[in-house]
């Protein structure tokens, strides 16, 4: 006797954070297969590293894609493939989109209107990381430095002095 994932959750068998992660795995699934577009090849932290297209956390994605009219129909197209298949939707009042420094406005204007995104902002933070490193990683990271530091300090405090 198998359920639905419908029925599963209406009994109480599924929770709803492993009902999203059933959910998420699915537009995980699509983002990766994906991947191999020139549009959504995503960034790479290092010239050897993997290519990462998206990040998922519980309540919010990031996507990373070329600032291209073609990169931003591709994502449309697949978040829609995504909804249709999920009955998920995407709220587009509360979703934001963050280009890179070099991007001429023409091109951030046509790409807002292909995603229907457009506010445009990135916090300062975001998970408590900075979202722009730039090159220098020592200045952007003095402060959580930093604070492990003191943290160890109380460590070490606390054990010299018992």
């Amino acid at each position: 006797n198998s359920l639905s994932l419908r029925e599963a959750f209406d009994r109480e068998t599924l929770s709803p954070l492993t009902c999203f992660f059933i959910a998420a795995e699915g537009l995980s699934c699509l983002l990766k297969s994906s991947s191999q577009s020139s549009v959504l090849g995503g960034i790479k932290v290092a010239p050897t590293a993997l290519a990462v297209n998206h990040l998922l956390f519980a309540d919010d994605s990031l996507l990373f894609f070329k600032a291209s009219v073609e990169g931003a129909e591709a994502v449309s197209n697949l978040l829609n493939s995504y909804c249709r298949a999920s009955g998920q939707r995407v709220n587009n009042d509360k979703s934001t989109i963050f280009f890179s420094r070099g991007c001429p406005q023409t091109t951030r204007d046509s790409v807002k209107l292909a995603v229907q995104v457009h506010k445009e902002s990135l916090s300062d933070k975001y998970l408590g990381m900075p979202t722009d490193v730039g090159h220098s990683k020592n200045g952007t990271f003095k402060y959580l430095r930093d604070h492990v530091w003191e943290k160890v300090k109380g460590w070490m405090e606390k054990l010299l002095s018992a």
